[in-house]
């Protein structure tokens, strides 16, 4: 009987495919990607592999799999896993298909792809066509996506440079934060805000020597005109004594409320830098504050500690689109949610099914500002700060954020109780059920899928008791089924009520 691999494992495979590729170029520098593909059967099986330049060099790994070693086989259904996104249409010279055009007529159903293709040409278009043709597009685990990513570092800096050259030649407008902000000097910069930045980035210069100023200059946070140092708009934004006065909807607009209680309204301004430490002040004085701690003993669902929340927040700051006007950044805790809302819809090609399965591309709509959160060790480089929330999410066994979109928002939701499950389920249902069914549904909400023993164990249940519990669910129609036997598994079949 021929051997059925899990995902993870395909992946692998795909990634030891990629490492037989040679990297053979134009013999004038250019660099080509290291590309591994597998292709599965809708049964689970294995068809075939393929390398870039296996049989012929230059050729793509998704056209030697698909064209030249399985073209008489009936592909229906089958699954691709490949490391680089598959060219798009208009990417290869005419009359040549693209890899991706093949693989709708291959009538695929799904492609688990390791990173987005970094050249200007491609860069996520290739996945847009996939989607627009009905097939399912998944993405590595970002471990795997590092390793991927290790490869092809000098195809990858190749395609960085290529683009910031077309970007040079379009000569593209600049945007609100590139522009120098002509009313400002560098004395509108924050000395805290300078002195925090070049203490943590261990750089060795002075705030006021020319030296440091040369290398705020360097990173385009500084324009000379006329001999006047102007700050730019991102220099503005970072390290400006009061940016707000020019970019108002850089503000953080904070609110928690309690219960009946007063609402506690808090707005977060001053250089972006300094931002961190302000929202960490902010939330251990008014939402892990003894008290607060104390009125959270009686729920009955895990606490988020400040870390999540601080990830959550900074990365709404890090990646927000500044240009929306009126637009800000909002913290709003109450006894069910911690909602943060950031400006910006979701950066393509990432999808808020991408964010919700945690399986986002790294792609920074801000990449200055992540570099300057970076080196101060606020952020990571690549990301989007997912693996961090997750990794605390998984290891304090605790539910996962939902992300979802509300023009012009990207809102992540983190649920504190099954009182929102008023959200999610008709009245009727909600109340024929008990206090324990009520949260073991949270659970399943935030977990997405699940096998029955995963609920026993979350809640030291004994077999019987979590069956009875699923089998109500399903009966009541919200949570359905899904394969047989050891593998059953079991999912919420709801989706938030608008």
């Amino acid at each position: 009987m021929e051997k059925k691999y899990n995902k993870e494992e395909l992946m692998k495979i795909a990634i030891e495919e990629m490492k037989l590729s040679e990297n053979k170029g134009d013999g004038k520098g250019r660099v080509d990607p290291l590309v591994g593909a597998v292709l599965v059967s809708k049964e689970g099986h294995i068809i075939d592999k393929a390398h870039r330049g296996e049989l012929r060099i230059g050729d793509h790994a998704e056209y030697t799999l698909l064209e030249r070693k399985n073209r008489d086989k009936d592909m229906t259904g089958s699954t691709l896993y490949v490391t680089l996104e598959p060219c798009s249409p208009g990417a290869r010279n005419h009359p040549k298909l693209s890899c991706a055009e093949r693989i709708v007529l291959a009538r695929s159903r799904e492609v688990y792809i390791g990173i987005v293709d970094p050249d200007p040409s491609v860069e996520g278009k290739g996945k847009t066509y996939l989607e627009e043709h009905d097939i399912k597009v998944h993405f590595f685990p970002k471990d795997l996506e590092d390793i991927i990513r290790k490869e092809n570092k000098n195809f990858i800096a190749q395609c960085l440079e290529k683009a910031k050259t077309l970007k040079e030649k379009k000569g593209k407008e600049k945007t609100i934060l590139e522009k120098t902000t002509k009313d400002y000097n560098f004395n509108n910069f924050s000395i805290d805000a300078l002195e925090l930045f070049r203490e943590k980035a261990n750089i060795k210069y002075k705030v006021d020597s020319q030296d440091f100023k040369n290398l705020i200059k360097q990173m385009n946070f500084l324009e000379i005109d006329k001999k006047t140092l102007n700050p730019t708009g991102l220099g503005l934004l970072l390290f400006g004594e009061n940016p707000q006065q020019k970019f108002h909807n850089s503000i953080l607009k904070a609110e928690i409320i309690f219960g009946n209680s007063r609402p506690e309204v808090e707005d977060i301004g001053g250089p972006l830098v300094l931002y961190p430490k302000k929202i960490t002040s902010f939330l251990k004085k008014s939402f892990f504050s003894p008290m607060q701690r104390t009125y959270f003993e009686r729920q009955t669902t895990p606490e988020y500690p400040i870390e999540i929340v601080e990830e959550a927040i900074l990365n709404a700051l890090i990646h927000r689109d500044y240009s929306i006007k009126g637009a800000c950044t909002y913290l709003i805790i109450n006894d069910d949610k911690i909602i943060v809302k950031s400006p910006g819809k979701p950066i393509s090609p990432n999808t808020i099914k991408d964010l919700n399965d945690f399986n986002a591309t790294s792609i920074c709509r801000n990449p200055k500002i992540m570099y300057v959160f970076n080196q101060m060790e606020y952020a990571e480089q690549r990301g989007f700060g997912l693996r961090k929330i997750k990794k605390i999410t998984e290891d304090r066994d605790l539910p996962l954020p939902i992300f979802s979109y509300e023009e012009p928002n990207l809102i992540i939701t983190f649920i504190r109780s099954s009182i929102v499950l008023k959200d999610y389920l008709d009245e009727h249902i909600v109340n024929q059920l008990n206090d324990d069914e009520k949260t073991g549904v949270l659970y399943i909400l935030n977990k997405k899928i699940l096998a029955r023993n995963d609920y026993e164990k979350h809640f030291d249940f004994n077999k019987k008791k979590a069956e009875r519990h699923l089998n109500k669910f399903i009966e009541l129609g919200f949570v359905k089924r899904i394969g047989l036997g050891p593998s059953t598994k079991y999912e919420l079949n709801v989706a938030e009520k608008k």
